[in-house]
């Protein structure tokens, strides 16, 4: 009993003591180009995007730069609705982004969107 517990000392002490490598925490808000600081949802794509939903537009960040997505009602390729609720890829490459209007289908060839995906597939 006595080797166990000066063993489990021991570990303890070289866990607490070794030198691991600190990592940086680095906040971002509307003033580094979020579109909200409020947000709902985030997800890391296969390429290493880091998709950001908020409750006032979709943010794209590559590690450098806050690209913005944000609805516009007059142009029908841009994402159907500001607030983002959720944000999901498939095997296909398919980036998938709900609001609260639907589900909108991301083209990365063309950076734009499709809206309300579900209502045009036909599920049978």
């Amino acid at each position: 009993m006595k080797t166990i517990s000066s063993c489990l000392f021991l570990l303890l002490v070289v866990v607490f003591t070794s030198n691991s490598t600190p990592f940086e925490l680095t906040e971002y808000t509307i003033k580094d180009g979020l579109e909200s600081n409020t947000v709902t949802c985030i997800y890391q794509d296969r390429f290493g995007f880091i998709w950001i939903g908020t409750i006032d537009g979709l943010n794209r960040f590559d590690g450098t730069n806050m690209y913005s997505y944000r609805s516009n009602l007059f142009d029908t390729t841009t994402i159907n609705n500001n607030r983002i609720t959720a944000i999901q890829e498939d095997g296909r490459d398919n980036l998938w982004i709900a609001t609260q209007s639907g589900i909108n289908r991301y083209n990365r060839k063309r950076n734009t969107f499709e809206r309300n995906i579900l209502k045009k597939l036909q599920l049978w």
